[in-house]
């Protein structure tokens, strides 16, 4: 149990530093930075690999958190999302769903909202 604990935490942490390497180079790339190939080289590998830690993220921790499905079917609140589009099942797309709702939902939304939004603003 001791390692299924420690392997989750750290996998979670694995995952917020590879945000933090993606919020760099979003705001960089906002900003209008040139990269070198040899940057891409280097920071796309954290990048494909925190994406996945999202999606598995999304669906299961993401999922109990929010009590719903990871890919349900959206609201009104998400005109044009479609099912076959891989981004919008990120965490962040689901937290984005609810950021503005006045329930326990919202709340969890703000709190990822404080924790990701200081390496790459407006993320959430």
């Amino acid at each position: 149990m001791i390692d299924l604990v420690l392997w989750t935490g750290g996998l979670i942490w694995v995952f917020y530093l590879c945000f933090i390497i993606f919020g760099a180079w979003h705001t960089a790339h906002l900003a209008g930075q040139k990269f070198l190939w040899t940057t891409y080289a280097l920071i796309g590998p954290p990048i494909a690999i925190g994406y996945i830690l999202d999606l598995v993220f999304n669906a299961t921790a993401g999922s109990l958190l929010f009590l719903e499905w990871p890919w349900g079917v959206p609201g009104e609140k998400e005109k044009g999302w479609k099912r076959w589009a891989f981004w919008s099942w990120t965490y962040t797309r689901r937290c984005r769903r609810h950021v503005n709702d006045d329930d326990w939902q919202g709340s969890i939304a703000r709190w990822f909202q404080k924790l990701l939004n200081p390496f790459d603003a407006d993320h959430i």
